[in-house]
């Protein structure tokens, strides 16, 4: 198993960026790339897991939603749930192991 892994961090605006952070600092290195204090960890069911920030509803100053991660999300859960806002990060399950 390698030491890096691969991160995809998709963006409120559409955007999707690619980076790699190490194994052993995995949550350390997603925090402060998609802004969150404390990441929540939501199964895909796909072999995927996305991590997003568990406190973004809170803040008074809040991220807009992030369509990408909410449709994906609902297709899951269903529509009953809030919306996803904020930044995502999305990682295999294997490499949370």
């Amino acid at each position: 198993m390698s030491d890096e892994v691969p991160v995809h961090i998709h963006r409120t605006d559409g955007r999707v960026e690619l980076r790699v952070a190490p194994r052993a600092r995995l949550f350390e290195s997603i925090r402060p790339w998609i802004r969150a204090e404390t990441l929540e960890p939501l199964n895909l069911n796909d072999g995927t897991v996305m991590l997003v920030d568990e406190d973004a509803w809170v803040r008074k100053s809040r991220p807009p939603v992030n369509h990408y991660a909410t449709d994906r999300w609902f297709a899951i859960v269903g529509a009953s749930h809030a919306p996803i806002i904020g930044d995502v990060a999305i990682v295999a399950l294997a490499d949370l192991r």
